[in-house]
């Protein structure tokens, strides 16, 4: 996302290692824009059914409940007159979107609150804020950014002396640094991919699909999302290489750890709020956090009981290592 906000400012790391994938498939770009044309590619290939099944999924995992409890926090500390401002990731990313955020602030400010809404679509230019909201609110948004430094300048500047920013629904690194809880989690998949395999062949159903698919010819052969990002940077830049999707995973959602097998030196697993985020926020304070998921991105209420008990046994020894995390975050009144 590009911003007036001083320029984006990424880590070194992440700049050499995406200038050398960029070599490996012959691009030459600033690295800003060959990261715009990734993720305009990837939003332009993405099922837009899918957008609904996740706003879905959102309202029914207890994560739900903690943004929401953080957006309560907000009106305690703000007022219901506040000013809100709700920020999404651009209008065809439902669930991610300005709307959901600002459709669960008005279940708790009420319908007649003031709320502005802004999307950041990947080609959005936006410029300094002029600190004029009591409440700024995200939903599942910063962990979309390379230029962490820079997104978090913005909000600053959007946020009054004395308000609040509501973070909501953010992967968070302290799951993926705790080994009880990946222990737990890598448990969990080994066991569920074992019971999965075992329902899967013994269905009849799966001997009379193969056997239906043998006898009829293909009528169509649908284009899977790493071959049409790809067809997209060939035909649009002239790119002579492919990415891998673990690469375009990355590049489009740099924060967000994905499930396909290995680790990737882009970006990283989750966001830091214990150090990395008071350090972007200057003059903030954490005045609230809570976390849930401790069994991976699973809704934990949709698990088979054992591994139900086993999130609650790790959320009781480790409340703030859950897979995601909603924070509120103070200015100072000086600031």
């Amino acid at each position: 996302m590009k911003t007036l906000t001083g320029g984006p400012q990424f880590r070194q790391t992440d700049v050499a290692i995406l200038r050398q994938i960029m070599d490996r498939i012959g691009l030459a770009m600033p690295v800003e824009d060959f990261i715009l044309a990734v993720q305009k590619a990837f939003l332009g290939s993405r099922e837009r059914s899918l957008g609904e099944q996740l706003v879905k999924a959102f309202r029914e995992c207890p994560s739900f409940a903690d943004f929401k409890g953080a957006i309560v926090q907000a009106r305690k500390a703000a007022g219901s007159n506040a000013s809100i401002l709700a920020i999404g990731a651009g209008r065809d990313v439902p669930g991610r979107d300005s709307n959901y955020a600002a459709g669960v602030v008005k279940e708790v400010f009420g319908e007649n609150c003031h709320i502005a809404q802004l999307d950041l679509e990947p080609d959005t230019i936006y410029t300094e804020g002029r600190n004029q909201y009591d409440v700024v609110v995200t939903h599942s948004l910063p962990h979309y950014f390379f230029d962490q430094a820079g997104f978090y300048g913005y909000i600053r500047s959007l946020t009054r002396p004395g308000g609040c920013y509501v973070m909501g629904n953010e992967p968070n690194r302290r799951f993926w640094v705790n080994p009880e809880v990946q222990g737990g989690f890598q448990e969990m998949n080994r066991a569920e991919i074992r019971r999965r395999t075992i329902r899967y062949y013994f269905n009849p159903r799966h001997y009379v699909s193969k056997l239906i698919s043998v006898l009829r010819a293909p009528r169509n052969h649908s284009i899977s999302l790493e071959r049409s990002v790809n067809l997209i940077l060939h035909k649009n830049y002239n790119a002579q290489g492919n990415l891998t999707l673990k690469e375009m995973n990355r590049i489009t959602d740099p924060f967000f750890p994905d499930e396909l097998p290995g680790d990737h030196p882009l970006g990283g697993n989750g966001i830091d709020w214990d150090k990395e985020v008071p350090t972007a926020l200057t003059g903030f304070h954490l005045e609230w956090i809570a976390s849930a998921r401790h069994m991976g991105k699973y809704n934990p209420l949709h698990l088979p009981a054992k591994w139900q008990k086993l999130n609650a046994e790790l959320k009781a020894k480790y409340p703030m290592d859950g897979n995601v995390f909603s924070a509120l975050w103070r200015k100072a009144e000086n600031r």
